[in-house]
């Protein structure tokens, strides 16, 4: 008796799962079994050619199998054939089971019965009626995430933030990876919704799932169970994520270093402005500077005007001041063209936000989100270009697009705050050294000088 060898709850289709199996295998390689005593066929393998391949090996080596509920001992004549007849039939038996699994699995989508993985999934656990219950210190944890992430963390800073604070993943382990992370903040679940069918299973012998990018239909369901992100959040991360891609494509800026890397332009040449430490009278200094006039000496950019950054820092912040308080522009022929661009404007926003919507219920690949987003940017930026230089010709220091709306938690700054540029700053142009035009969010306008 060499042993029982048993794989429970494993399917029977693919080889490589079955460690029982291979175990087997090993052991007759080694010379310990003569005689295989299985119960069936279906038993053994399912997969035909697994099955063949397997016998023809063991019977190179004088092992013989015997299927005690067909009867048939594989060192006999007849044995092959039978075995290829009545494993196909096994086969086919499997396929039959995974067509009934998918079936239901489908029905249940219909019905807006999501499928989920309780063990795994942080924040959540299985409550009382087989919904998601949130896991309060688990759904702490979430919600970190998505704030550093609004405010401009990556994904590698969010990793060490919550490793140095001792956060621990829903494995219960002190290690995060960004890629799980990253994960988590495009999560539909987080604020109560449940996409469905998002992967399906190609072939039912090697059991490999792809990403469903419309081969098969899609299932979303609001409101399914409690949210631990509210919407606004939650939205406001598929943008921020949709434009640190923008920025790396289309300006080539490393959007996480710094806040406002990748939204300072130069309102000469259209580059982004570079952070540079100078030392002056033995003093370090820190300044920004016109990223084409650094790298082409002048060649391209006539300008390449210096900032200081502490000078930017406070301009951004009376900006802000300024358009949280102001009144939106009043209706004159005057700025009819004003008006008119600001709307333009106001649609390319409105068509992202639809876009962000939809991309959460599963009607977007993300190659063509990514391409469709950068079409609306490029046209919003155009015509905000537009808007600043009628402010500039007009010699006024703000357009106000429309009231000032913060996100609920995160507007009781007092000074400037890194994460006040990644929430509510769409650009700042650099005008001169002393003079910048800053684009908010909400489509207005805020135009700064000092003489300090």
């Amino acid at each position: 008796m060499a042993g029982v060898y048993a794989d429970e709850g494993t399917s029977g289709t693919v080889k490589k799962k079955r460690d029982g199996f291979l175990r087997l295998l090993q052991d007759c390689e080694a010379g310990k079994i003569d005689l295989l005593l299985t119960k069936s066929i279906s038993r053994f393998a399912r997969n035909t050619v697994d099955l063949l391949t397997t016998i023809r090996n063991l019977k190179s080596k004088n092992i013989a199998v015997y299927f005690e509920k067909e009867n048939i001992n594989t060192l006999e004549s007849t044995g092959e054939i039978l075995i290829t007849i009545l494993s196909s039939q096994a086969q086919e038996e499997s396929r039959n089971i995974s067509e009934n699994i998918r079936w239901s699995l489908r029905s249940k989508y219909e019905k807006g019965e999501p499928t989920i993985n309780y063990n795994h999934f942080m924040g959540y656990t299985k409550g009382p009626d087989g919904k998601l219950q949130p896991v309060p210190e688990e759904a702490a944890v979430v919600q970190e995430i998505f704030r550093l992430y609004l405010i401009g963390c990556s994904g590698v800073q969010i990793k060490k933030y919550l490793e140095q604070h001792q956060r621990r993943t829903v494995m219960g382990k002190t290690v995060w990876q960004p890629t799980v992370i990253d994960k988590m903040i495009s999560n539909e679940k987080y604020i109560g919704a449940a996409l469905m069918q998002k992967t399906y299973t190609t072939d039912f012998l090697t059991k490999q799932r792809v990403r469903n990018n419309g081969t098969l239909p899609k299932y979303f369901v609001e409101d399914n169970h409690p949210a631990i992100i509210s919407k606004e959040v939650f939205y406001g991360v598929q943008e921020q994520r949709l434009w640190r891609s923008y920025v790396k494509r289309q300006l080539k800026g490393k959007v996480t270093q710094y806040a406002l890397t990748g939204k300072l332009l130069c309102y000469d040449c259209g580059s982004t402005y570079m952070r540079v430490t100078r030392r002056v009278a033995g003093n370090r200094d820190i300044v920004w500077k016109c990223g084409s006039y650094i790298k082409n000496a002048g060649r391209v950019c006539r300008t390449g005007y210096t900032i200081s950054e502490k000078a930017l820092h406070t301009e951004v912040w009376n900006a802000y001041a300024v358009m949280k308080q102001a009144l939106p522009v009043p209706d004159h022929p005057d700025i009819k063209e004003q008006r008119s661009i600001a709307q333009q404007m106001l649609n390319h926003k409105k068509a992202i936000e639809k876009a962000l919507h939809e991309n959460v219920q599963g009607f977007w690949a993300k190659e063509n989100l990514m391409e469709y987003y950068a079409r609306e940017m490029n046209a919003y930026y155009e015509l905000a270009e537009k808007l600043c230089q009628l402010l500039l010709k007009n010699n006024t220091d703000k357009w106000i697009a429309s009231r000032f709306r913060p996100i609920k938690g995160y507007s009781k700054y007092k000074k400037y705050e890194d994460e006040l540029v990644s929430l509510y700053v769409d650009r700042i142009w650099a005008i001169t050294s002393n003079e910048i035009v800053v684009l908010f969010k909400n489509g207005s306008m805020v135009r700064r000088m000092w003489y300090y």
